[in-house]
């Protein structure tokens, strides 16, 4: 079992109300386009988003469409945002550098992301990654 999983029960054992997007979870890549309306409502609705990073993380558009959301609601209303370096360098994310930036480069190459488009997750990404956050190794396998 890997991290995500032990943090979902840990907060879940504290009685913290965790909402896990199943959808983007199942659909990912493939759902990518775009958010759901319901997605961004719960996004907007919960008083502290955790994000978590991965060497994955800049591959896949839906992440990075949600992290430009939060990081919105971050800046606009407050919200408390807590980001998760796992297995990943909190510098790679906020400078798009390492295999990070690789992922994030080729990604923006497979779908034609227009230069505003790639402006908006890179702003998210740096001020995401300059928040206090946590980082960790795969030490939990």
């Amino acid at each position: 079992m890997g991290f995500f999983y032990h943090l979902l029960c840990s907060l879940q054992s504290a009685g913290l109300a965790v909402y896990r997007d199943e959808q983007g979870i199942r659909e990912g890549l493939l759902w990518a386009n775009r958010l759901s309306s319901s997605l961004l409502k719960d996004i907007e609705r919960s008083r502290v988003c955790i994000v978590i990073f991965s060497s994955a993380f800049a591959s896949s558009r839906y992440c990075l469409e949600e992290v430009e959301k939060i990081m919105e609601f971050h800046i606009t209303i407050g919200q408390i945002v807590l980001p998760v370096f796992y297995n990943v360098e909190r510098r790679e994310v906020c400078r798009q550098k390492g295999t990070f930036g690789q992922a994030f480069v080729q990604l923006l190459m497979e779908i034609s992301a227009t230069k505003e488009k790639e402006l908006s997750w890179r702003r998210a990404l740096t001020i995401a990654a300059k928040l206090k956050g946590w980082h960790l190794t795969d030490s939990l396998r």
